[in-house]
């Protein structure tokens, strides 16, 4: 699915995204490695896990993206999700950015009317917003790129044309 490529990279680059939309401290995004994760067991795959890097509190966040109508969606991602803490030789906590933290769901939609800080995020508005304003927002964010915000701001602007 071509949403799955732009949002894996999306979330690699900027794992506190994720944080972010999790209802987690955006903050401790350097605590993260996001990879693409396959259960060879039962061929299970997910499309992204955020894993604490180092032993401690932070919890795993696992990801799925889903824009067509899935019947099992809810039973395939518990399915998933326990596979995989089954391996851990250590289980901590986790959180789902589509449904879980023991129940969270973040729906794209309202996005466009929501502001944050957190690196990534007007990406994901561009996606929900109507054409004129996402048009409109990515000239900003190339623009805003150009000046002397830094390589970090090149990158961001430079997904926009991607996405639209």
């Amino acid at each position: 699915m071509k949403t799955d490529t732009l949002f894996h990279e999306l979330f690699r680059q900027w794992p506190a995204v994720v944080l972010d939309l999790a209802g987690l401290d955006p903050g401790r995004a350097a605590h993260y490695r996001f990879r693409s994760e396959e259960l060879k067991q039962a061929a299970f795959r997910i499309d992204g896990v955020l894993a604490p890097i180092e032993d401690g509190d932070d919890p795993h966040v696992f990801i799925e993206v889903q824009f067509q109508p899935d019947d099992t969606l809810y039973r395939r991602l518990f399915a998933e999700i326990f596979l995989y803490l089954q391996r851990l030789a250590h289980p901590r906590g986790y959180a789902n950015l589509l449904n879980l933290p023991e129940v969270r769901r973040v729906d794209l939609g309202v996005l466009s009317g929501q502001d944050s800080e957190t690196p990534g995020w007007d990406l994901l508005r561009l996606i929900v917003d109507d054409t004129d304003v996402a048009l409109a927002r990515a000239a900003g964010m190339r623009s805003f790129s150009r000046g002397d915000r830094g390589a970090h701001q090149r990158r961001i602007a430079s997904k926009t044309k991607p996405v639209l």
